[in-house]
């Protein structure tokens, strides 16, 4: 493989990069960059979903289901007043008015909020709207049948499903789930392992959490095998793990025909012990944010998504582009963009704010990106795009 001119590059820079080109001779593997599709695919063989596990359900959050997860009984599990009032029969009101009151075929209940009706109930009727200090209870206002009250069941029936499978439970799930008294869930939670301290390995671990990952992290120096407590490995600065991996890994390839995130590597080691996986991932990063972002999106992020098993997917809009966006022939390149809400003639558009080279201010003002195919040479201004949220 020819090896790029690092001359404009810093040395740090110039010795990361070297390790990461340095990585192709280890299986002799073909010359040249990977394409992205042949890079995501090469992934993607690697990896399945990890054996599911019980946790409470208030460690939970953020986790993946790996079975439909059913209310056990319905809720309400009887008919409740939605407000305070008086338990009756709808028939009973039928046609009354101050002027021409009803009178009740049985004694309505006065009942407040939350509380369970009478078997006789069939609506709740608001308390202005009768009286019991006459000696008689009179009706002075019409009800439907099922107003003011919350029907058995109405809110979830038994066995309704509150989440899926594969869906990422957040708060509205953990909610429902306590309020269905579901005392714990099965899920699936992939191990990741960071190599590499600073700001890169801290960010990848706090998007990894947020897709429902345990995360470790470990200096480079460490003589720890991560294997042994991953699912799939990071490495932030692969230079000090060259000479190991060399001896105990099989690379897939070595740099990507993308843009930002040339660099990024993979290899698989096998891992008889582990009961999910034969072989497990290990990603190597470049060390800058925009390198970083772009393996996340479009290489480490769907490798968690199939080891959690996860079936949801990101928002997406399309909208017309402010402007031209221009890509190189033959290399996959991220697109930043940022939502412009416009006026009423223009309506919404995506305002494309750097592709290929992405400076740091471009991630800090994005909304969502798109990925511009290695066969495409862009976009011309006011085409529909289509941008994922990010």
């Amino acid at each position: 493989m020819l090896e790029p001119n690092l001359s404009t590059f810093d040395t740090r820079t110039r010795n990361e990069l070297r390790s990461h080109i340095e990585w192709g001779p280890m299986d002799h593997a073909q010359p040249g960059r990977q394409s992205l599709e042949q890079a995501v695919s090469l992934v993607a063989a690697t990896t399945r979903a990890v054996t599911p596990r019980r946790v409470e359900t208030a460690a939970a959050l953020h986790r993946v289901a790996a079975a439909d997860i059913e209310a056990p009984a319905a809720i309400p599990p009887f008919h409740q007043a939605l407000d305070d009032g008086w338990a009756i029969k709808a028939d009973d009101t039928l046609g009354a008015s101050p002027y021409a009151p009803g009178i009740s075929s049985t004694v309505p209940r006065r009942v407040s909020i939350g509380e369970t009706l009478p078997d006789f109930a069939d609506a709740v009727l608001p308390l202005p709207k009768a009286s019991d200090q006459s000696g008689a209870f009179e009706i002075w206002g019409a009800i439907a049948r099922g107003e003011g009250m919350r029907a058995a069941g109405n809110d979830l029936r038994r066995g309704e499903i509150i989440a899926t499978a594969g869906t990422r439970l957040d708060e509205r799930h953990i909610a429902l789930l306590k309020i269905a008294e579901i005392s714990d869930a099965l899920v699936r939670i992939p191990r990741v392992m960071i190599v590499g301290a600073g700001v890169v390995g801290d960010w990848l671990a706090d998007l990894a959490k947020q897709e429902g990952a345990d995360c470790a992290m470990i200096d480079t120096a460490a003589r720890a095998d991560p294997l042994e407590m991953a699912d799939i490995i990071l490495v932030v600065d692969p230079s000090e793990w060259r000479d190991r991996a060399q001896r105990q890994e099989r690379t897939l390839f070595s740099c990507i025909a993308m843009r930002p995130g040339e660099m990024t590597g993979c290899a698989v080691r096998e891992s008889p012990g582990a009961p999910h996986s034969s072989e497990t991932a290990t990603i190597f990063v470049g060390a800058r944010l925009e390198s970083a972002l772009a393996a996340w999106l479009l290489l480490i992020r769907p490798c968690l998504r199939r080891l959690a098993g996860a079936t949801s997917r990101d928002g997406t809009a399309s909208l017309p582009s402010t402007r031209k966006i221009v890509s190189a022939p033959g290399v996959s390149e991220l697109t930043l963009l940022r939502r412009l809400d416009g006026e009423a003639k223009t309506g919404a558009r995506w305002e494309p704010l750097a592709t290929g080279d992405i400076p740091y201010s471009a991630i800090a003002n994005a909304d969502a990106w798109l990925l511009v195919d290695a066969q495409s040479e862009g976009f011309a201004a006011g085409e529909i795009v289509t941008g994922q949220f990010l």
